[in-house]
């Protein structure tokens, strides 16, 4: 866990993994400014979802004309723990199996 303004980060080992595995260090980048700067800035920023996925937020990056999205959730409002990061492409059809 990492202290970023005020919230705590939470990476579950698949994020870590996703991550890791990004080769386009330009694109790595933007993800992780998006995860320990943008998103802790403003966590309601992100687009909040209902129905089966009520409660998680979504974070929008659009990278070389690709759409990809950070899924959180904020917790306590202290912490703020990333479920899912990938592209737009079925991310919604694995976010609900996460839950």
């Amino acid at each position: 866990m990492k202290k970023k303004l005020g919230y705590e980060i939470e990476l579950p080992n698949r994020v870590k993994r996703y991550i890791k595995k990004i080769k386009d260090k330009r694109f790595k980048q933007l993800i992780v400014e998006a995860i320990f700067q943008d998103i802790p800035s403003n966590p309601e920023h992100g687009t909040v979802k209902h129905g089966d996925l009520a409660g998680i937020y979504t974070w929008n990056i659009t990278y070389q004309k690709s759409m990809y999205r950070i899924a959180y959730s904020i917790i306590n409002g202290k912490v703020i723990v990333i479920i899912l990061v990938g592209s737009h492409e079925s991310f919604y059809d694995q976010l609900k199996k996460l839950q």
